[in-house]
């Protein structure tokens, strides 16, 4: 057993070190580092086992890696002129390096690796990269690189595992607490939210609101709507919040609930609040804007209406007032408008002034 055979097998351990940990942490960005790693020690392995296709083809690995890190770092995503190039440039090295039948199996890989690279979900990382590390198996013995084979075996049992800890495990709890949630739904009578992306797309996934501030996954977003109604005075109507909510000096609204676009749930809002029906009148969305865990949606809508004829919903309206830009800004200062409500008012003000 000669010192290039012994060294290659040290190359093949140290990169399994970083696979093994790679597979079990939970951020893309840190999976992709330690993979370029594992990669370039990898193909220095095999280069010495003389390997050449397997090299070449974890170089390529290394290569696609290394601008996926970049584009996640700049938060940017990979276009399909580089999926094509990365699949491409696997298929050459393979057809220049091609010696065997076998060599057959680092060109599958290289085209699963690349699927695994460009996949968002670290759980979709995961999958596909078992697939790959499997198909890896045969080509070791096939080189007698034993050392590469122990630790892809290694890569395999700890890629397991870390579907089964963020996964699996995650997938159970899931079902088990979507099934006490329902039953609590039913009994309670409580509503589903629906999350938004950052780019304000739905992600699928909901959560229940209850009682107090909804908790919202990071990097998601619930949808909460409001509106300013106007009249011909130029005053808006706002509404002083039941015990219950406070007591507040706030806007008409409240949460998009699931199922519901922005508009269907405003004129829902106006309609359980002040008992309005708006849906044929001239409500029109200025904003929509980030707010701590929500987008929030800014209507405004121009009507003259007699207060004293709003049928107040008791459990979440005390009363109503009109109140001029003045006094609006007045209790800003003051601090007793709602917080929400104030960059919301804002944007209506410069609304209007862009539209008279």
């Amino acid at each position: 057993m000669d010192f290039v055979y012994i060294l290659a097998q040290v190359f093949a351990i140290i990169a399994c070190v970083f696979y093994t940990i790679s597979v079990q942490c939970k951020k893309r960005k840190t999976i992709l580092l330690l993979f370029i790693i594992g990669n370039i020690i990898g193909a220095i392995g095999l280069l010495l086992l003389k390997a050449y296709v397997g090299a070449l083809i974890q170089i390529v690995f290394g290569i696609e890696t290394f601008i996926n890190y970049i584009l996640e770092i700049k938060k940017k995503k990979n276009t399909p002129t580089l999926v094509v190039i990365y699949i491409g440039l696997s298929v050459l090295v393979s057809i220049v390096a091609f010696k065997s039948i076998v060599d057959f199996i680092p060109l599958v890989c290289a085209v699963l690796h690349t699927i695994t690279i460009i996949q968002e979900k670290e759980r979709r990382i995961r999958y596909t990269n078992l697939i790959s590390l499997i198909l890896w198996v045969p080509y070791y013995i096939a080189f007698f690189a034993w050392a590469n084979l122990a630790c892809t075996l290694c890569i395999i049992v700890s890629n397991a595992i870390s579907i089964f800890r963020y996964d699996f495990k995650k997938w159970v709890w899931h079902i088990i607490k979507e099934y006490a949630i329902i039953k609590y739904v039913r009994r309670k009578r409580m509503e589903y939210l629906d999350l938004y992306d950052e780019n304000k797309q739905l992600t699928g996934e909901k959560i229940v609101r209850g009682k107090g501030k909804p908790i919202v996954p990071e990097n998601n977003y619930i949808n909460i709507v409001m509106i300013f109604i106007q009249n011909s005075e130029g005053k808006f109507l706002f509404q002083v919040t039941s015990k219950n909510k406070g007591n507040e000096i706030a806007t008409t609204g409240g949460h998009v609930k699931s199922g519901q676009t922005s508009r269907e749930a405003i004129l829902c809002e106006v309609k359980e609040e002040l008992g309005l029906d708006i849906s044929n009148e001239n409500v029109r969305m200025i904003n929509s804007y980030i707010f701590g865990i929500a987008f929030m949606d800014v209507y405004y809508l121009k009507k003259d209406i007699n207060k004293n004829n709003l049928i107040l919903q008791e459990e979440e309206v005390d009363s109503v007032e009109w109140l001029s830009i003045d006094e609006v800004e007045r209790l800003i200062i003051q601090g007793k408008l709602r917080k929400g409500n104030i960059k919301a008012f804002e944007s209506v003000l410069s609304y209007l002034e862009n539209n008279e």
